[in-house]
């Protein structure tokens, strides 16, 4: 705990509310939904990172089909 306090009160790391509805979404929601071919996912992400996740394939080889 210690270096985490030498961290935030260094400025080196800031922290920031991203919301409350946001705060429930997980990434291994959205890499079993990709990988499952659950179309959802693209719910949980914004249409930037949903992009890059289709364009790169990433989280399964079928990204892309989504």
């Amino acid at each position: 705990m210690e270096v985490a306090c030498e961290f935030i009160t260094s400025d080196r790391v800031v922290f920031i509310d991203i919301g409350a509805e946001e705060q429930n979404y997980s990434s291994s929601e959205v890499r079993a939904k990709v990988a499952a071919r659950d179309g959802e996912w693209k719910q949980l992400v914004t249409d930037v990172i949903a992009d890059f996740i289709i364009s790169g394939g990433i989280y399964s080889g079928s990204a892309r089909e989504e």
